[in-house]
């Protein structure tokens, strides 16, 4: 073998290791399906689940791909996130990926909702309104059972009504779905002042509960 051919083959060597690149993909959240499809194609082929690292020449063997790709990132619930890469051979790539909830939207919508709801309430019982209160309030239960401050907004139509009792129950529960919830923790504190309970399992007289 003469030195040319020598120095081809050492070329052809050294250009053929070195095209070679690691890719590592993430993505928040994580396990989301990663898939790879051709700019010109509108099929895409999956390659494994994020956290993913995986070689270029392994996606050009075992996949048939060439030249600039989409890399999709696809979630349940999530919309799909895209990147172009131009080039896999040369050099690492580290993809860093963040997937948008399609539902955040509607989540958004539906809280500011039930805010809008549990204010008018709160005015309802203000204005002694205590039946149309406990509508909206039961409205809001079907679908947000563990909602702390409804069974608060419950237990301040009991106070209105002087049913202390059935007041201080749903103070408990109040408190047992939020223990930070502080209004429902100091009504209870009040009631059991005012029936002069020691601890929450005395029961008091039926002249104590309509004082």
């Amino acid at each position: 073998m003469n030195t040319r051919t020598c120095i081809y083959f050492l070329i052809t060597f050294l250009l053929f290791t070195s095209c070679s690149s690691v890719i590592t993909i993430t993505s928040t959240p994580d396990k989301a399906d990663v898939h790879l499809r051709k700019l010109s194609s509108g099929t895409s082929k999956k390659i494994g689940t994020t956290p993913l690292t995986v070689n270029s020449s392994d996606i050009s063997k075992d996949y048939d791909v060439d030249g600039p790709l989409y890399i999709d990132l696809k979630k349940d619930g999530y919309a799909t996130t895209s990147a172009i890469v131009t080039d896999f051979s040369f050099r690492d790539i580290q993809l860093k990926l963040v997937l948008e909830a399609k539902n955040l939207l509607a989540y958004s919508t539906e809280v500011d909702g039930i805010i809008n709801d549990l204010f008018e309430a709160q005015k309802l019982i203000r204005k002694n309104n205590l039946n149309d209160a406990r509508l909206i309030l039961n409205n809001i239960k079907k679908k947000h059972p563990y909602l702390s401050i409804i069974y608060e907004f419950e237990g301040g139509i009991h106070v209105v009504n002087k049913e202390f009792i059935k007041a201080l129950d749903l103070f408990k529960v109040a408190i047992k779905y939020n223990s930070n919830n502080v209004e429902a923790l100091r009504l209870k504190r009040a009631i059991e002042k005012k029936l002069n309970l020691k601890d929450t399992g005395s029961v008091p007289t039926a002249t104590q509960q309509n004082e």
